[in-house]
Formats: structure tokens, sequence, C-alpha cells
């Protein structure tokens, strides 16, 4: 990123105090015995997946991986895994209908719902009626509206960092995409504004609610809505709160008839046997999910509380992510970081000086707060706290 200032929304309208940073010496950091770098080794001392040593706070993932019970599962239908056992997906889809209390039929299962969602503007949109987003926000639509041909309108967020359900009304749309919690900001759109927004877009307009992150947040789900509002269709995935992002598995809710429209290009679902019983384990897990959203919780504003008494504006967040002005062109940032081995996003161009971090382990979060405080040359309390 080049961009030297802010954007005009003014970092969404944050307001959390600021305060002028002064350089460390290096003894300071000597004396410290290079923390960040015993912290990351710390974090990374056991990588079977062959990445390079670091701490990847870069792609909202959850680090504790599916729960015992999907493990287990996943463990011993390995020697099943010969065979395409059609009954065990079947069970899933029995299972998480239960779970949402809606019929099975209402579920299009895909590996990933990110696919999903590249796929919908092929389904929903045209060369006259564009895929409408929030800016900024989740990228997967804007790929697949680019991919089809589809003109694409983006309306910025309002200062607080909800969507401006207003503003995207007023534009042309065959699908509205609404990300709550949005990512990469990890902000909400409040809960009657989205039933507005679900009840003024017109019937032959698809809206679609992403609820990726919902589970990390206070916000209630839209999927109730879907019984009386019949173009709304919600995503989710199980690569976040249920921490199962290398498995691959997501899926839409919906209406069938609307379903029918994007399985047109879907194709049939082929979730792998290891993905269905993970997932169905996981949906029996009944403290699994409160559980998950209070650690995160506990880590993320944690740091996130650091980051404040050291001066930095953090936006709001009900995510397992979180974003911060850092004052200054942020690729410069990055680059240190990464440079220490933590790995964190910088992409979007509207907010130049702003990082997303995502939530990682209590080790993880102490090697990026360290990291960051050599960075950023923090000095004093900012080091013995960030620990």
């Amino acid at each position: 990123m080049t961009r030297p200032t802010t954007s005009r929304r003014g970092f969404l309208g944050a307001s959390l105090g600021m305060s002028a940073l002064a350089f460390a010496a290096p003894t300071r950091l000597l004396a410290r015995e290079n923390a960040a770098d015993i912290a990351i080794h710390n974090a990374t001392a056991s990588n079977p997946l062959g990445d390079p040593p670091g701490v990847y706070l870069n792609y909202n993932e959850l680090p504790e991986g599916p729960c015992p019970a999907a493990r287990k599962a996943m463990v011993d239908a390995i020697p099943h895994a010969g065979r395409y056992s059609h009954n065990m997906v079947s069970e899933m889809q029995k299972t998480l209908a239960q779970d949402l209390g809606v019929s099975p039929e209402w579920l299009l299962i895909y590996p990933g719902s990110g696919s999903l969602l590249k796929l919908a503007p092929h389904a929903f949109t045209s060369s006259s009626r564009p895929l409408v987003i929030a800016s900024p926000g989740y990228e997967d639509c804007v790929r697949g509206a680019k991919s089809a041909g589809s003109p694409i309108t983006e309306v910025p967020l309002l200062d607080s960092g909800a969507h401006d359900i207003d503003a995207m009304l007023q534009k042309p749309a065959g699908l509205l995409y609404i990300c709550n919690p949005n990512n990469p900001t990890g902000t909400v759109t409040p809960h009657d504004k989205l039933v507005q927004a679900i009840e003024r877009t017109p019937a032959d307009t698809i809206i679609i609610v992403d609820e990726a992150y919902i589970h990390f947040s206070n916000q209630p789900s839209v999927i109730p809505l879907i019984a009386s509002h019949p173009n709304l269709v919600v995503m989710r995935t199980f690569s976040k709160v249920y921490g199962m992002a290398g498995v691959r598995c997501g899926f839409a809710v919906g209406r069938p008839d609307v379903l029918a429209s994007l399985k047109q290009f879907a194709g049939d679902p082929e979730l792998s046997v290891l993905a269905a019983v993970g997932c169905t384990a996981s949906l029996k897990q009944p403290n699994l999910v409160a559980e998950r959203k209070l650690l995160n919780a506990k880590r993320r504003d944690k740091t996130m509380q650091w980051l404040t008494q050291q001066g930095f504006t953090c936006m709001p967040s009900e995510t397992n992510f979180f974003m911060v002005d850092v004052k200054r062109p942020t690729q410069d940032v990055v680059n240190g970081l990464l440079q220490k081995g933590v790995h964190v996003s910088n992409r979007w161009k509207m907010l130049p000086t702003t990082l997303r971090v995502s939530v990682g382990t209590e080790q993880d979060m102490a090697a990026f707060r360290l990291a960051f405080a050599e960075v950023m040359g923090l000095k004093g309390s900012a080091l013995s706290t960030a620990a």
C-alpha cells in the first residue's frame, strides 16, 4: 500500500485516544533477550504442515483446529475413505438441518463457502444487474462478478463500520451481498438494519448475508427470515469457529428454488467423507461454540487493549480478528513483522495505515505484541506488558 493517509471515512470513525510514541533504546531490546524471537520460536515449535516457521495471523483461522470429537471421527473414517460413502454426507446434512432448524432441502453443502460466493454472481447478476457490496468487504463475490463479466457497485461502510443499508438499497442490483460481521473490519451491522435490508430488497434481487463469523458475535442470525423472504440466502462455514479451514466445508441456506439456480453453477457438492464426519461430530458438541467464542474474545480483547494503551486505534470487533491503525503506511510495518516471522494482512487500499490481525493462541498473540513493539520502536511498559 502506498497511499500515505487514511480514507475519508477517517478509519471508520474510531475514536479511541492516541498518544505520542517514543523510540526504544536498543539496550532495552537486548535486555529482554530478543523476546519476540523467543516467543515466535515457542509459538511455532511444532509445524507438521511444512509451512515456514512463523506466527500466522493473516487468514482468520482458528488455531485450536477441529475439536477432539471431530478429530477422532475423521481418524476413524480414514479406513473408509476409499469409498464415496454418500450416507455420511446425508447424515451431516440431516444433523446440520436440525441444528439450524430448517429442512434439509434448504441446504447446499459445498467444499468451502468461498467457492459458493464466487459462483453466486454467475447465478444472480448480469451485465445490467450488478453486484452491490460494501467497501471494504470480503472479496470472493467480487472475484465471481469479475469472472462473470458483471458490473460491481461498491458502497463505503458507515463511520461505525456498519453497512450503509440505505445507500446500498438505492443501487440497482441483481445480487446484494452483506458480510456480517464484516470481513476485513470485524464490525457488525445491527440486526434491525439487516432486517430492514432484507424487507426492502426487491423480490427479484437476491440478498446474501454471509455469517461466516456469526459464532464469534453477539448478533442473531437471519436464517429464520428465509421462510418469509424467498430471495434471502445465508452463507456459513466450518472454517472459523469450528477450526476446519483445511478440511473445506461451507454451505448456503435458502429456499430450494433459489439454491437450484446456484446449483446450476455449483454442480453436485463433492464433500469429502472426512469433512462430513468431522462436521457432524462438531455439531453434536453442545458447548463447543460458546467455549471457543469466550476464549477468542479473551485473547482478542487482551491484545486490542494493549494496543490501545500504546496509543493505537483499534476498530471494535466481534470476530476472530481485528484492525488496528498503525499511523503510518502499513507495508513497512508488515515487512518488519515479517522479518520477525509474524504474518498479518494489509491489502485494503482504502485503509492505507491499517493492519488486520487474526487471533491466534496466547503464544501467538504474545509473539505479535513483542514483535510489534520492536517494529514500532516502543519502550518501557510497552515491552514489559507485551509478553
